[in-house]
């Protein structure tokens, strides 16, 4: 039996590092749901994937990000996202506080949803 152990422990390994690399799509949020949890501190923290396009950079590190569904605001830190194409956008929800702050979205990682742009960002 001891001897089983260390192939159940590798087996397990090569299953898990498996499922990893074949891992599902992210699920795509619409911004509608986004902005129907303001105020909902649940949500505080949560991860999502968003896919539209930058129409408008805000004063400072701020961007308004649509899609078919709405427009939010995106706290993109020191990353420059391209106005105008098709985005992948994944962060995390940030709810502003007792009215003080907006919703946004805190960028963690950006992409083109055209995967034929040469580009990417991170």
């Amino acid at each position: 039996m001891k001897k089983a152990l260390p192939l159940v422990a590798a087996l397990a390994l090569t299953f898990a590092v498996s499922k990893a690399s074949n891992s599902e799509p992210p699920h795509i949020t619409p911004i509608s749901w986004i902005l129907a949890t303001q105020h909902n501190g649940d949500v505080e923290g949560k991860h999502v994937t968003i896919v539209g396009r930058v129409v408008k950079p805000d004063q400072g590190s701020d961007w308004w990000f649509t899609d078919s569904t709405g427009s939010v605001r995106l706290d993109t830190g020191d990353k420059e996202l391209p106005v105008g194409p098709l985005l992948q956008v994944r962060g995390e929800i940030d709810q502003s506080k007792l009215g003080v702050g907006y919703l946004e979205i805190e960028v963690t990682h950006w992409d083109y949803a055209d995967k034929t742009k040469a580009n990417k960002g991170s």
